[in-house]
């Protein structure tokens, strides 16, 4: 089979092979290829019948894009692990490692040997006393390959904890780790560098993005701002008012399901009056009282009296001045029904795309995308795993309460392989929840200048990665007016501010690392110009 690669990669490929005994710590910038390092190490010990089984750990929402990343550039099917006997009954696996490390999953891992262990943002691991570190030491293998940009966050003990997996004694004791190498004052530089590069250069690979050559096209981003006409806004208004009143007062364990449902029709409330009329009709002939029952229907045939949005038809002119392919998100099935037959009578051809398909439908509608499709609508969930870099053109519909989501979105199109400028176009309704968390996104976190996969590192460096929806929800659902709304979410963004001051700190660290590697022979030299074709 054909893959584009660069030479840093399979530089790095050949030296982990050949140097360091398919044992390494590939620690390269964000968005410089370290899954396809990983899979050309692994490709190779296949090819050379070194390995049979695989195993591969990884956060939750990566676990589909390592498996497509696997079938198209390496031609390897995998099984993504859901239940406790997956772990036995197949050589190649990927799994959630929050999932792995828990019962019964971790022991049916812990009772086989694996060829081969690769671990994705294992800067997770970063603490010997936790359990997802003492659970992944534990696993039985004979090559391992970890992979992270940031492998020091806080000090070098970390860089410790993580070598010592790959290699046990390499740096000695812990006790003897921090005699030689660790200072006092500043934990995240070193005494004696020289020796320690010595150390690390047998287990470890770290490239930057000027070292190799490798700079993305532009992405620009730009805010589409939606003004409601009055009948939508009187459904906004109302509705977000009984919304908060029914969520403060459902309080016992009890209406917890009710609570979940409030929040989806107030993230409905922004997108379509066919996702919130779906949503109100069936909480409506739910087993609720007459005093819920009755604003519910009133609500009901508030949406159904607004045949098509104001959000649907700036979204058909934007389109309509698109020449190119445009791959529009939106969270909820009756506004992506809503909107594909909207642009269907514009005269767009248009595929839909999302979690309910299977494996060949989904397969099928990409195909048609990139052959004929002017127009793809996805879900969050039918995007997954997905890379879509024929397409450069994104309309963020809907904008998620987590940030992460926004991200792996942009993702898709804005990554390796990708030649053409991005452009990501943002819809948020005027003087609504929306407007405020875009605001957020754009002023505090700062998204839209990342590079693809570096805000979880920023928010895993302050700790508030698992978090960050949980607070946004919070504030919007516990504000009793708009103006507290953004008063929360601007004490949000002050907590965001600060962990961009802690990721500027630790990468710096991650910089020095790179630096202290870069006299050692394991950097390759040179500056590569162009992607070139090789099969495997």
């Amino acid at each position: 089979m054909q893959l584009r690669y660069y030479p840093h990669q399979v530089e790095t490929a050949l030296t982990v092979l050949n140097r360091m005994r398919g044992c390494a710590l590939l620690a390269d910038e964000v968005g410089l290829g370290k899954t396809i390092e990983a899979g050309l190490i692994m490709k190779e010990l296949l090819v050379r019948g070194l390995i049979r089984t695989v195993l591969i750990l990884v956060p939750a929402s990566l676990t589909l894009q390592w498996r497509e990343e696997m079938r198209e550039k390496f031609g390897e099917e995998f099984i993504i692990a859901r239940k406790a006997s997956d772990w036995s009954s197949h050589n190649r696996i990927i799994g959630s490692l929050d999932l792995a490390k828990r019962e019964p999953h971790a022991s049916a891992i812990l009772q086989r040997d694996y060829d081969m262990l690769i671990i994705d943002e294992a800067h997770k691991l970063k603490n010997r006393a936790t359990l997802v570190h003492r659970f992944c030491n534990r696993i039985r293998k004979r090559y391992i390959l970890l992979l992270t940009a940031t492998p020091v966050q806080n000090d070098l003990i970390e860089l410790y904890n993580l070598i010592t997996l790959l290699k046990p004694g390499q740096f000695g004791t812990l006790r003897e780790f921090k005699r030689r190498y660790v200072y006092d004052g500043d934990p995240r530089h070193p005494k004696n560098p020289s020796d320690l590069r010595q150390l690390l250069t047998a287990v470890m690979i770290r490239h930057h993005r000027d070292e190799v050559g490798i700079t993305l096209p532009p992405r620009y981003a730009t805010t589409h701002t939606i003004t409601l006409p009055d009948g939508e806004r009187e459904l906004y208004e109302q509705l977000t008012r009984f919304i908060r009143q029914q969520y403060k007062h459902a309080t016992t364990p009890k209406e917890r399901h009710l609570r979940l449902l409030l929040i989806v029709l107030q993230k409905e409330l922004c997108s379509s009056p066919q996702a919130v009329a779906s949503t109100l009709l069936k909480m409506a002939r739910d087993d609720y009282s007459h005093s819920m029952r009755k604003p519910l229907n009133e609500f009901y045939d508030m949406a159904r009296t607004i045949p098509i949005s104001r959000k649907v038809l700036d979204t058909v002119e934007i389109v309509n001045g698109c020449s190119d392919k445009v791959l529009i998100f939106t969270d909820y099935l009756p506004t992506m029904r809503h909107l594909s037959q909207v642009l269907r009578d514009a005269g767009h051809r248009v595929v839909t795309y999302h979690g309910g398909l299977s494996d060949s439908a989904r397969d099928r509608a990409v195909r048609e995308f990139r052959d004929d499709a002017h127009v793809m609508i996805s879900t969050e969930s039918g995007a997954e795993g997905r890379n879509l870099q024929f397409c450069r053109t994104i309309i963020n519909f809907d904008l998620p309460w987590n940030p992460m989501r926004l991200e792996q979105r942009i993702g898709r199109v804005h990554r390796l392989g990708q030649d053409r400028e991005v452009y990501v176009i943002n819809l948020a309704t005027e003087e609504t929840v929306e407007q405020h968390i875009l605001n957020l996104l754009t002023r505090k976190i700062r998204l839209f200048e990342l590079v693809v996969g570096e805000l979880e590192l920023m928010l895993g460096a302050a700790h508030i990665e698992q978090s960050i929806e949980h607070l946004i929800t919070e504030a919007i659902m516990e504000s009793e007016s708009s103006e507290e709304e953004q008063e929360r979410l601007s004490a949000i963004g002050d907590v965001l501010e600060r962990a961009w001051e802690k990721y500027d700190r630790v990468k710096q660290a991650n910089a020095f690392l790179g630096r202290l590697l870069k006299d050692g022979s394991i950097t390759p030299t040179g500056t590569p110009e162009k992607l070139e074709d090789t099969v495997i």
